[in-house]
């Protein structure tokens, strides 16, 4: 994970996103499946720097200007 995660980014991206990253894994056939969850989990116990790992994500509600 580690090794894909600092490969280049796939084209038309500019970096590795959890999601991207969990698809890869599961193309490549180290896995069956794996959740961004996961990648997240696990790029953060390795203390991974290249990627931001939130610890959580906050929703902004849009509010329309009148």
């Amino acid at each position: 994970m580690i090794a894909t995660a600092c490969s280049k980014a796939p084209t038309g991206n500019t970096r590795w996103t959890l999601r991207l990253l969990a698809d890869r894994i599961v193309s490549l056939g180290i896995v069956d499946s794996i959740s961004y969850e996961t990648v997240r989990r696990t790029l953060k116990k390795t203390h991974y720097p290249k990627i931001r790992v939130p610890l959580h994500t906050k929703t902004r509600k849009l509010v329309k200007s009148s």
